[in-house]
C-alpha cells in the first residue's frame, strides 16, 4: 500500500526538548544538572507526567523530596519549563512540504499535559497544520506501549502500513516497527528526507510481498537494506530480468528488475 500518513514524535524530531540548556543558561551547577538528568528528567518520575498519573506540581514536589539541596533549582526551572521547547527551524517547512504533497500528518507524543497546553499556545507554530495527535497523559499511555499506537490508528481510521513515523527513540521506532509502520530513528532532517524517500519506494514495491514473513523489527532492518540495494539496481539499469530474493527464514519472493 502507498504512503498516505507522516507521524511524528515532538520532541528532538519537531522541536528541540532542551532542559539540559536551559538548567546552564539558569546557572545551575554541573553537579546538579548530573542529579536532576538521572533522577528527575531521564527517570521514571518524569514518565509519571507523561503518563498523566502526576500532575506537573506533584512531580515537582516529589523531585524536591527526591534532592532537597536543590530545591531552589527545581523550582526555577519548573517556572521556566516552557522555555525547554524549541522549535527546529525546519519544522513548518517540513509539514507544510508534506501536506502539499497530499499527506496527513499526526503526532504521536509522550508529553505533560500542562506542558502540551502552553506548548501549543507559544512553542509549536507547525500545529495549525497537523491532521490529528495523540498525547500519552491525554489517555494515560506511554510509548513504546503499544496501546498508544493503536489508539492514533483507531481515533484517525489509519492503516499502519500506510504510515511513516519518526521518533527520536529506538525502543519507539521497533514497537511501530512491530505493529506494521515503516518507523525510523530520527538523525536529524536531511536525513529523515531520505529515510521518508526509502520508505515511499519501497512501499509501492516490495513491503506488501515481505511484510507477512516479518518476525521483529531487526529482521525488518535487514531485509529493507537487502530490498533498498535492489532498488538502487533497479534504478541504475545495470540488471535486468527476473531474480529472486533469498533471506534466511522466509521463502524465495520473486520480483521483477526492470
Amino acid at each position: 500500500m502507498a504512503i498516505k500518513n507522516v507521524v511524528f514524535d515532538i520532541g528532538k524530531v519537531l522541536v528541540d526538548f532542551a532542559w539540559d540548556k536551559l538548567m546552564e543558561e539558569l546557572g545551575f551547577s554541573k553537579e546538579c544538572i548530573d542529579t536532576l538528568d538521572k533522577g528527575f528528567i531521564n527517570n521514571p518520575l518524569w514518565d509519571q507526567m507523561d503518563l498523566g498519573i502526576m500532575k506537573e506540581e506533584e512531580v515537582m514536589d516529589e523531585a524536591i523530596n527526591r534532592f532537597p539541596q536543590y530545591e531552589k533549582e527545581i523550582r526555577c526551572f519548573y517556572d521556566n519549563l516552557i522555555k525547554t521547547v524549541r522549535p527546529y527551524d525546519y519544522c513548518v517547512k517540513w509539514i507544510s512540504d508534506l501536506k502539499a504533497k497530499g499527506y496527513r500528518v499526526f503526532l504521536l507524543t509522550n508529553y505533560p499535559v500542562k506542558l502540551f497546553d502552553e506548548s501549543v499556545a507559544t512553542s509549536f507554530p507547525f500545529y495549525d497544520l497537523i491532521d490529528g495527535k495523540v498525547v500519552s497523559s491525554h489517555i494515560n499511555i506511554i510509548k513504546p506501549s503499544e496501546g498508544i499506537y493503536k489508539a492514533l490508528f483507531e481515533k484517525y481510521d489509519l492503516k499502519a502500513e500506510e504510515c511513516v513515523f519518526f521518533d527520536d527513540r529506538q525502543r519507539n521506532v521497533d514497537a511501530a516497527n512491530r505493529l506494521g509502520m515503516h518507523a525510523f530513528v530520527f538523525e536529524g532532517y536531511e536525513k529523515a528526507l531520505k529515510d521518508f524517500e526509502k520508505a515511499t519506494r519501497l512501499s509501492v514495491f516490495f513491503i506488501p510481498l515481505l511484510r507477512e514473513n516479518l518476525q521483529d523489527s531487526k529482521s525488518f532492518r535487514i531485509r529493507i537494506r537487502v530490498l533498498l540495494c535492489i532498488t538502487q539496481c533497479r534504478q541504475s539499469g545495470k540488471q535486468s530480468g527476473r531474480k529472486s530474493i533469498i533471506l534466511q527464514g522466509i521463502s524465495p519472493v520473486p520480483c521483477r528488475i526492470f
